[in-house]
């Protein structure tokens, strides 16, 4: 963009100093990826960040560039589309039976997700007839299948991985509950 004289506006999506452990977890990492994210955005333009959280973190990193703030939106109405033959097909496609309570989790499956948590307590939950439903795919999978296979509960926890959007709609219309331990999120 400078070459091109031409302005470059960032989207600051994700708070890289709470991901440092994908390379070397130590205070050194995390302050030098909070240095790096504000001397990056300083020589923005403009940033759009998704929420204040994300503003302020920014700011406190020493960020001189102007920053909106852009929530990312979701279109309700899709999930007023979701008729109960498509809640009962997801249930059924994944071996959910009706009278079970499916918990629900959508998302990256990344060890700041604290998706463990989500596993752990589910084992907990073993005398109640639930499912822990895990929409999404990510590099700590394979640990999480490990968890629940030590927990005793590869019977109750599904992985989908990925699904497309349509599908997520339906998982989201026939949970019973939303379920979320994320340590970072912005």
């Amino acid at each position: 963009a400078k070459l091109q004289g031409i302005p470059y506006v960032h989207t600051y999506h994700t708070l890289y100093p709470d991901y440092v452990h994908y390379i070397w977890e130590a205070n050194l990492t995390r302050e030098l990826a909070k240095r790096l994210s504000g001397d990056f955005c300083s020589r923005c333009d403009a940033i759009v960040a998704p929420s204040t959280k994300i503003e302020s973190a920014l700011l406190h990193w020493g960020t001189e560039a102007p920053i909106e703030v852009i929530a990312t939106g979701v279109r309700a109405e899709r999930f007023a589309d979701v008729s109960p033959e498509q809640t009962a097909a997801f249930r059924r496609a994944h071996g959910i039976a009706a009278h079970e309570r499916m918990l629900l989790f959508v998302g990256r499956l990344g060890l700041e997700k604290n998706v463990d948590a989500l596993i752990a307590t589910t084992a907990l939950l073993s005398d109640l007839p639930v499912k822990l439903v895990l929409v999404g795919d990510g590099p700590h999978r394979t640990a999480l299948e490990a968890a629940a296979e030590d927990f005793g509960i590869s019977d109750r926890v599904i992985l989908t991985g990925y699904l497309p959007k349509d599908d997520v709609t339906s998982a989201l219309a026939a949970a019973d509950v939303f379920t979320f331990a994320s340590t970072s999120e912005t």
